[in-house]
């Protein structure tokens, strides 16, 4: 019989069955609530035929029962079923849905309780069960009841000695991995010795090596215990750092974000794992046997941390149409690990068309806390499970796809049906259009600081060595690039430029060349731009280049680098404004594109994975920032941005180049050529408005080009607007200046010199190197760097020499008004900037 999925539609039910296998005749029955015994909305329902053995201890239950010896079946014919658990779960409301539907004439229910299971030998324990119920959970005695089931020799619905190998996250995962079931990849930190594993760890920035195994960020770390939730998640620098840390539902939080928290706990055995994007949303399988699984999608924890829940106070869950692979994933746990009744976790990845599922846990004797076809599916199976093992001639055959057959048969596939199951259907059709099949939108990173560098050439011996200690060969001669990023190496070349500016400063003398203190000067530039923020995160990039080398005056041959060119990066950071801008944009988004349905929307059909969203980005750490802040408004999240961005954003080499020329050699030289042309002509001393239609045609093309045409309408005169430009700019260098000279540190005050040569440390200055008193910029940029940031693009947008301008320029100078405008309005600057 072909395997079946159903999506249930009752609306007290969420979720997905499947079966796989089975033959369709009925052979028992199902009982409903008696009315006069109907339990209280708020209650649990009523259990017919069960007992609560703690209070029939001592009164012979045996005899109320009717047991006989030598294993026959009771007297009066029904199945004893012990129910050997924890009150907690054993009387909970979705054990007493499930067990109130067993047949009363077939089943007696036995429960153990806590007093007897806790306080009691296993001498006092009920002597005449059939079938067992007993499952590990906090506080219970799983060695105890052990050795009852084998002093009585019930039988076992779920094998308990595979329930102590479920304690330890790493035999799972063993087990699974035996039994040919995706896991994600992983490696064992153990301190007690456990096979395959490890017991060195290295910590680096991004990635840790446990024996020599790598695990790069984000990475998740679980405690080997499977009882211990405290699980964290452990994020790259470029994502921004930092920790979440996972625990068990309080409230509506399910987990919280330390930015500062970056090194791995050393307390005890982990199971290290790479961390599998699934798009922000978890699957919870729920198996019955071998041959039926009910799933079920919730948001991810590892997103924002907030619990989403209904009216009721539950957690949102929703349903999830199985994969093939899936269904035999369900089936392998189920034989593996003996558990008839039994939950598990999955991660889905979507790798190509295809999607992938990893198992990441197996939690044993679990059930679904609120659906009424789960719980009429579980006690049907149950029901002929048991009745197979104990009275097989009872049995004529399985029922298992019997329900789910008969709700697709019974479906009327008529043109209406379809429509009213599908709306969209039937507005298209009434239309005549063809159905909205996929939403693209294409988003540009939000508000940011302006990108800036600087170069210099030294020959200081402590930056030399550090190159050399860096470089990959680790040669003294060695001719290649050395490109710093991470945490601990530029925290070595902080420490080797605060020497070089000490040594320097202090074996500099009144014969000292302006040359050496510019030089001097660079270097506490540089010094001050790596102290300026914690060093975590892409905030800075530095690239040291090898220019000179001592030779053999012989051979010719390359000795020692002698010289070498620093090149530091820094700024085009996503501001706090930048943010906003694109959390209001995704929320915008949503309520414009997709307003909200009864059914609950976006929101809704991105949690079920039938609304196939993706969000890529470059790896530019801006645009991976405004993607997670655009999903945090789109799908209206919570919490901080590095965890959104781990969890839902995806970074690939499609993407990456989705929009870049570069590939394509055509494309490119249009681009060139049009940049050229516009370069040319916008030097021009022309005015627009007095120019004739010809002219204006051959300038910037025919009329259609209405962007062109409606800017130059506006500026007038390109040349005399750009030398306007130019000129406003030197005033307001002019303005910097004079501000540094009234209240600057010895460094600000030295840069200031005509030509931007700086003067010597005078005595009345007292060396001091302090930042910049009285005027507080954004993002701790001093006074100094803000000046040198403007000196730096005026001098490039002007060649004296060939009486240009660099129009390349002229985005530079629109971001940095903009930046100063809306970060630092305060200075009031008596030139018009903006």
């Amino acid at each position: 019989m072909t395997p079946t999925t159903t999506l249930k539609s009752d609306a007290s039910s969420s979720g997905t069955v499947s079966t796989l296998g089975g033959s369709s005749s009925v052979a028992v029955k199902r009982s409903s609530f008696k009315k006069d015994k109907k339990p209280k909305k708020e209650s649990n329902p009523f259990i017919p035929a069960a007992i609560d053995y703690a209070d029939s201890l001592g009164a012979g239950l045996g005899t109320a029962g009717g047991s006989v010896e030598g294993g026959e079946h009771h007297i009066d014919g029904r199945i004893q079923l012990g129910i050997c658990a924890m009150d907690k779960k054993a009387r909970s409301k979705p054990m007493a849905e499930i067990l109130s539907r067993l047949d009363e004439t077939l089943f007696r229910v036995v429960f153990f309780g806590d007093d007897l299971i806790l306080n009691h030998p296993i001498d006092d324990w009920p002597s005449n069960i059939d079938v067992l119920i007993a499952f590990y959970s906090k506080g219970y005695p799983l060695t105890k009841a052990k050795e009852y089931v084998k002093l009585r020799n019930v039988y076992l619905l779920n094998d308990l000695n595979m329930q102590s190998k479920l304690q330890d996250r790493r035999k799972v995962y063993d087990m699974l991995e035996a039994s040919g079931i995706d896991v994600p990849r992983h490696v064992f930190l153990s301190l007690d010795n456990y096979k395959s594993t490890g017991t060195h760890v290295e910590e680096y920035d991004d990635h840790i090596e446990i024996n020599g195994v790598s695990i790069h960020k984000p990475f998740v770390e679980k405690p080997i215990d499977a009882d211990d939730h405290n699980i964290a998640i452990y994020y790259p620098t470029s994502a921004g750092g930092g920790c979440k840390k996972l625990f068990r539902k309080i409230g509506n939080r399910s987990s919280e974000f330390y930015p500062d928290i970056s090194e791995i706990r050393r307390d005890g055995s982990y199971v290290y794992e790479e961390f599998v994007e699934t798009q922000g949303t978890d699957v919870k399988m729920y198996t019955v046997g071998p041959d039926y699984g009910h799933a079920e999608a919730r948001k991810s924890p590892t997103v924002d941390g907030k619990v989403q829940r209904n009216a009721d106070g539950k957690e949102l869950r929703f349903p999830v149409i199985l994969t093939r692979s899936e269904k035999e994933i369900a089936r392998r746990i189920v034989v593996q690990f003996k558990q008839f009744v039994c939950g598990f976790d999955l991660l889905r990845v979507q790798e190509g068309h295809s999607v992938v599922s990893y198992c990441c846990d197996v939690n044993g004797f679990s059930f679904v806390k609120n659906s009424r076809k789960y719980y009429d599916d579980c006690a049907q199976i149950l029901t002929e499970h048991m009745l197979a093992v104990m009275k097989p001639g009872q049995l004529l055959g399985f029922s298992t796809l019997d329900p789910l057959l008969t709700e697709v048969d019974n479906v009327d596939l008529t043109e209406h049906s379809v429509s009213s199951l599908n709306p969209l259907h039937h507005v298209a059709r009434m239309l005549r259009q063809e159905e909205l099949r996929c939403v693209i939108a294409v988003v540009r990173h939000g508000d940011r600081t302006p990108k800036e560098k600087l170069k210099m050439n030294t020959k200081e011996p402590i930056i030399l060595q550090y190159f050399i200690d860096n470089s990959v060969d680790k040669m003294e001669n060695s001719t290649k690039d050395l490109k710093v990023k991470a945490k601990g190496p530029m925290v070595d070349f902080l420490a080797a430029v605060q020497s070089a500016t000490s040594s320097s400063a202090d074996g500099k003398d009144d014969d000292d060349t302006s040359e050496n203190n510019k030089l001097l000067w660079k270097f506490k530039h540089m010094r001050d731009i790596l102290e300026r923020w914690k060093i975590s995160g892409l905030t800075r990039k530095l690239q040291i280049k090898p220019r000179k080398f001592d030779t053999d005056p012989d051979t010719g041959e390359k000795l020692r680098c002698k010289e070498v060119q620093l090149i530091l990066k820094w700024g085009g950071d996503l501001t706090k404004l930048g943010e906003n801008q694109a959390i209001k944009l995704g929320k915008q988004f949503r309520q414009e594109i997709y307003p909200d349905a009864p059914g609950g929307g976006i929101l809704r059909l991105h949690s079920t994975f039938r609304h196939d969203l993706k969000i890529k980005t470059s790896d530019e750490g801006r645009v991976m920032k405004t993607a997670a802040a655009f999903a945090k408004g789109l799908l209206e999240l919570e919490g901080e941005i590095p965890p959104i961005l781990v969890s839902l954003v995806h970074k690939e080499k499609g993407s990456m180049h989705m929009l870049d020329p570069s590939g394509d050699k055509d494309v490119k030289l249009e681009l060139d050529e049009c940049k050229e042309k516009l370069s040319k002509n916008l030097q021009q001393d022309i005015d627009w408005r007095a120019m004739t239609e010809e002219d204006r045609f051959r300038l910037v093309g025919p009329p259609q080009v209405t962007s062109l045409r409606d800017a130059l309408a506006k500026i007038g005169n390109p040349r005399k607007t750009l030398q306007m430009i130019y000129e406003t700019m030197g005033t307001l260098i002019e303005e910097l200046e004079v501000m540094l000279m009234g209240c600057g540190s010895s460094d600000e005050k030295a840069a200031v010199e005509p030509g931007g040569i700086p003067k010597g440390d005078s005595e009345e200055d007292g060396g001091n190197d302090a930042a910049l008193s009285g005027v507080k910029l954004y993002k701790g940029e001093t006074l100094l760097e803000l000046t040198e940031r403007w000196r730096f693009i005026h001098k490039r947008l002007y060649d004296k020499e060939t009486d240009t301008f660099d129009l390349t320029r002229i985005p530079d100078v629109l971001d940095n008004v903009r930046f100063d405008v809306l970060h630092n309005p305060h200075l009031g600057f008596n030139c018009n900037i903006a």
